[in-house]
């Protein structure tokens, strides 16, 4: 079979939609630069620009801000906001 793709189509869009939450998952959590996500998709075997991480970032961002802000929960305790 020559020329054939090592992955299916489906296969490359089913790693794509577990990697793009991910990246942008660990961009946001741990203030990685693109280019270190890039290296730990190649660490990984996925070969990503910085370009691309840089597009999920601007495209889930607002996804995840959404959901945690769901998420967070007001402090009302006297004691608690003395702390905060």
């Amino acid at each position: 079979m020559r020329g054939a793709a090592p992955f299916s189509a489906n296969f490359r869009r089913l790693i794509n939609n577990a990697t793009e939450p991910l990246c942008v998952r660990w961009y946001l959590r741990y203030k990685l630069s693109y280019r270190d996500l890039v290296e730990m998709m190649a660490e990984r075997g996925l070969s990503v620009a910085h370009s691309t991480i840089l597009r999920w970032v601007r495209r889930y961002t607002p996804e995840f801000d959404k959901r945690w802000g769901a998420l967070v929960q007001t402090c009302s305790s006297a004691r608690m906001t003395a702390f905060a």
